[in-house]
This record gives C-alpha cells, structure tokens and sequence, in this order.
C-alpha cells in the first residue's frame, strides 16, 4: 500500500491524476495542516474529480492531544533567543516572540528541553506561571507553521481523542472520508474508544488506522493490529522518545510482533520521511532504499510519503519509487543511483 500526504505541492487535480496512476493506493488528509474547512474541501475535490484510474481511499490524519505551534509564518531563531509559549493563538511573532500552543500541557518544568518538530529546534524551560512557559532558544532554527512539541525531558503520553476530534465526527462532511488515522495509539483500550466514538456519530463504517508512535504502542502493536483496520507505524516521534541508541531495537521488536500477523492482510504501513531525497532529485539514495528494504522484510506491506509530496518538485515520481520498491522491482544498477 501506498499512502500519500496531501499537501501545497499536490493540490491540484491533476497530480492526484498522475500520482494515482504511479500507484498511489490512498490519500492522507493531515487535519493538524490546515482548517477542517479546508481539508473537507479538499476531500470534497477528490471525491468530485473524474479518475482516470482507480480513485484512491481518502483518509483523514486526525491530530490527538500533541501540542502543536500556533505560528502562522515561519520564525527564524538563533541560539540565545527567548521565546514565551502561550495557549492558544500567537501574540507576537516579531521579538520578544510569543508563540501560541494548541494544547499547553500542565506537567512542563523549570529545565524541561522541547522538541520542536523534527528537532528542528531546541528550546529549555526558564521560568513558568499561568500556564505559560518562557524559554531560551539552545539550537536555532527555522520555526514552520504548526510544529509538533515534545517534551524531551519527560515521558509523553497523548490523547488520542481530543476536544478537536469530536467537532470533526459532528461535522456532516465527514461522510466526505473513507476512513480516519487515529495519533498516539498505545493500546487497544485507545481503538475501542475511537470505535465507540465513530458509532456514536454514525461513522462506525468507516477504516480505522492507528497510528503507533511510542515504545509503549509498538510493544501493544499485535493487539492494536487485530483491533484496527491497519497501523501505520511514525517513526519521528518514536525516535525522539527512545533515542538513536534504542531506535532500532525498540522498532524492531514491534516489526516481529507484526511479521507474525501477516495473515490478516491488514496494511502495516511505514513512514515518513522514506524518500525524502527524492523531493529535490529524481531517484532516492541508496542509503534510503536499504532502511525501506530492511522494513520491507520485517513485514511491513505499505509505505507513507509526506515531504516527499506535499513540498517535493516531483510527487508522482516519489509515488513511483515507493511503488518499485514495494514490489521490489527496485534497479538493479547503483551506478544510477
């Protein structure tokens, strides 16, 4: 399976057409992105669109309780710099900057290091009160729009239904998706609260996919598997909460669970950042084809691309890859490469 995030750079019919007919299987929606409003939009489009081919499943990637920046332009930090973390919306995006954060958790600290998407920033806890946290910037960045928080300093354990969820399942255009990815799925206890939750609204038919991105949930992953409709197995979270030195161990143990479970058919999906090179150049590194040839043969059935289709120049021919790959039809000549 081939599954694709939707982004600026394949937002248009006529990439969806050609993506599709590399060999895209399905569409992801990144709910945390973008508006509701615009995303049932989109899923609108998809579904009005006259397919050539085969019309891939839509799926909407829903964002559970992770705090996520509220900036709504990119911020350009330096080691050194302060920043104040709000709920909420952003106050100040010019110095002294005040960030909003979507959901400001209570545990934070005096010392605490956050994370800042994928470590794209490194930020320490100075002083706190009133549910605001001021920081000192230790590695400077680029700040994006609406990038994820971890707290490196403490474990993490998030909703995987929040406040936000429930307006998107009350929401009439729901009906617009064929199913939903389900964050921070660490137990079956989590599926069976997503699947009350979508009978409760009616939705009881729809795809459920759990997104398994702690250490916690990929030692539950057999469980969540037989529960679901298909994992989908984020490795940036995991590695920030283990750490490289645990990376591989920790992931593949869950893989073995999975390997065993292959009868079921369920996709077990991988990702993101798989072909990231490719964004920029028509074939991946080799570097790149060896990680997803070693997930491949530890059981994983599908492949998720994110950067490579949402800010790549050349989203069908990074769909193309994934798909050779898949089928191991990858070439055989390196000097191509």
């Amino acid at each position: 399976m081939i599954l694709v995030t939707l982004g600026p750079k394949s937002d248009d019919e006529d990439t969806w057409q050609q993506m599709a007919a590399a060999g895209a299987d399905a569409f992801r929606v990144p709910f945390a992105k973008e508006t509701p409003a615009a995303q049932f939009d989109k899923c609108q489009r998809i579904k009005r669109c006259k397919w050539t081919h085969r019309q891939p499943t839509v799926l909407a990637d829903l964002p559970g309780g992770k705090p996520r920046t509220a900036n709504v332009s990119t911020i350009s930090l330096a080691a050194g710099d302060k920043i104040r973390l709000v709920a909420g919306t952003s106050a100040s995006e010019n110095a002294p900057y005040q960030i909003g954060v979507s959901f400001m958790p209570s545990d934070w600290s005096l010392n605490d290091t956050l994370i800042f998407g994928d470590e794209e920033l490194l930020a320490r806890i100075v002083a706190e009160g009133n549910c605001q946290y001021e920081c000192v910037i230790e590695k400077g960045g680029a700040l994006r729009q609406k990038r994820g928080i971890v707290n490196r300093s403490r474990p993490h354990s998030y909703a995987t239904i929040t406040e936000f969820e429930h307006r998107i399942f009350q929401d009439t255009r729901s009906g617009l998706v064929d199913g939903y990815i389900f964050s921070f799925v660490d137990s079956v206890g989590d599926i069976m609260l997503a699947r009350e939750e979508l009978s409760l609204h009616g939705w009881q038919d729809r795809l459920l996919i759990a997104k398994v991105e702690t250490a916690q949930g990929l030692a539950n992953i057999s469980e969540i598997l037989a529960a679901s409709d298909g994992v989908l197995i984020g490795l940036g979270d995991l590695l920030v909460e283990v750490g490289f030195q645990n990376f591989f161990k920790t992931l593949d143990g869950g893989l073995l669970q999975v390997k065993k479970r292959l009868e079921t058919r369920k996709p077990i999906i991988i990702g993101t950042e798989l072909l990231e090179i490719s964004s920029v150049r028509k074939t991946p590194y080799r570097a790149e084809i060896g990680f997803v040839g070693y997930v491949l043969a530890r059981g994983c059935t599908g492949l998720l691309l994110s950067g490579e289709t949402t800010v790549g120049d050349q989203p069908y021919g990074a769909v193309a890859w994934a798909r050779q790959l898949l089928l191991g039809e990858v070439l055989r000549d390196t000097e191509k490469l």
